[in-house]
């Protein structure tokens, strides 16, 4: 702190400046009486008294008391020489229950700081101790690798396979279609090679969601959950994609049955390792084909998809393709497909598109437009049952929400298509 000389007065942003207190602090102060300076033309003038008492007060904020506390100080302190017996006797009191007040608080934070510690060592436990075990193409996966040309069983090649699982190998055809599997992920080579996305390899796009994306996410999440418990998927193909941006499957893992398999696609090899790795330390025993592709040619058995995951899958996909992802993926699809989802819908003349359009050149003319969605779900024989999750108007500042402008609604809206009217 500045020493100050011994003038009579000094204007707030001096008392300020001599005791490291903020002028609002100061204010505050005033209001509730802790300090009493003259008023001159509707300006405070203060004392070396307010400066001392100014000290005084944040002395006893750094013991913990309360600005009441203080309070009582500060008229022992404006009505008594510190000698008085009464005055002695109530300070003496004051400070004596403070320090009860701060050995049970100290008791308290040491238990509190105990329980983290045999936390982290749980958690730490768990991770030292847990049981991993390396995953691949299941074996029962083999015979729905097809040719994504010709439609023909493929062949594989130079296979190093430990227990139900293929973890590196060669998938070959007739007509010269090859895949690689590597790490167990099946890699077609077809990468995503624009400047407008990224692996989010840290799950960026969770730890920030704001509380309103949250909301929607978490009722989005809900309703898939919901009509996923309303089917049964015993022995079926669950299929989801573009999981560099959300991925259901993953962050439900322990309600799904084991005895599905979960085919999971993405753009980038990266997400897919990331994933199965996780996965794999929960050792929670379902059986996973990771497919890496750009597009949306898989090598793939055509119409053995039984349910079709879109959580904010056309969403994403739109923005780097021009068609919906279901209509680039439709011939994967069973003949009594289900497509379960939600999506993100912005208004026909909205300022956020255009700027969406700026950031994502390669983005679809339909993109954000549920109409032209549901249309392609008509199309390829989906009887679509929507409702709107809820709308949100401001978003955060992060991945393709830093297009959103402030105030213009986004609709989160969730979906149930059934084909062919195979509604159960």
């Amino acid at each position: 702190m500045a020493r100050r000389g011994r003038g009579l007065s000094m204007k707030i942003g001096e008392l300020s400046r001599f005791s490291g207190v903020s002028r609002d602090t100061i204010r505050y102060y005033v209001s509730l009486g802790l300090l009493s300076p003259q008023q001159k033309n509707r300006q405070y003038s203060f004392s070396n008294k307010d400066l001392d008492d100014l000290l005084a007060i944040e002395k006893f904020k750094g013991w913990q008391f309360t600005l009441h506390e203080i309070e009582t100080v500060m008229r022992i302190k404006r009505t008594s020489n510190w000698i008085e017996p009464s005055a002695v006797r109530e300070f003496t009191l004051l400070m004596k229950k403070k320090r009860s007040e701060l050995d049970a608080k100290i008791l308290q934070m040491q238990s509190s700081r105990n329980m983290i510690d045999q936390e982290l060592m749980s958690l730490l436990s768990k991770r030292e101790t847990a049981p991993y075990v390396s995953t691949g193409v299941p074996l029962k996966a083999l015979p729905l690798l097809q040719c994504p040309r010709c439609g023909a069983d493929l062949s594989l090649e130079q296979a190093s396979i430990s227990g139900k699982y293929v973890h590196s190998g060669r998938l070959t055809c007739k007509c010269g279609y090859e895949a690689d599997i590597e790490n167990g992920i099946i890699d077609t080579g077809n990468r995503y090679l624009g400047a407008h996305d990224r692996p989010d390899l840290e799950r960026e796009l969770y730890r920030t969601l704001c509380n309103d994306l949250l909301r929607m996410y978490q009722i989005c999440s809900c309703y898939i959950r919901q009509q996923l418990d309303s089917l049964d998927l015993s022995g079926k193909i669950v299929f989801e994609g573009c999981v560099n941006g959300y991925f259901f499957l993953y962050n439900h893992l322990a309600t799904l049955p084991k005895d599905c398999l979960y085919v999971v696609v993405d753009k980038y090899p990266q997400m897919l390792a990331m994933y199965k790795d996780l996965i794999e330390k929960l050792c929670s025993g379902h059986d996973f084909l990771y497919i890496a592709d750009a597009n949306a040619e898989w090598p793939f058995k055509r119409h053995s998809v039984d349910v079709f995951l879109e959580f904010f899958s056309t969403t994403e996909y739109e923005l780097y393709h021009e068609n919906s992802f279901i209509r680039d993926s439709a011939e994967y699809l069973a003949d009594e497909a289900v497509t379960i989802g939600s999506y993100m819908e912005l208004r026909p003349n909205a300022r956020t598109r255009e700027l969406i359009r700026q950031k994502y050149p390669e983005s679809s003319s339909h993109a954000y437009t549920f109409t032209d969605l549901r249309k392609d779900m008509e199309e390829f024989g989906f009887t679509v049952e929507s409702s709107i999750a809820g709308t949100v108007q401001k978003t955060q500042n992060r991945f393709s929400f830093e297009c959103h402008v402030d105030g213009e609604e986004m609709k989160f809206i969730t979906f149930t298509g059934y084909r062919n009217n195979q509604k159960s």
